[in-house]
């Protein structure tokens, strides 16, 4: 049960992480949010 919710955690952090390094190049960072 703690490893999943871990893993979610990862991967939202990982998400934001990378929605932020996108936005900085591109907006498209706003579409990258809304599918995950």
């Amino acid at each position: 049960m703690l490893q999943s919710f871990f893993s979610l955690y990862l991967e939202l952090v990982l998400s934001s992480l990378n929605c932020f390094c996108f936005s900085q190049k591109s907006p498209t960072c706003s579409l990258a949010g809304r599918r995950g």
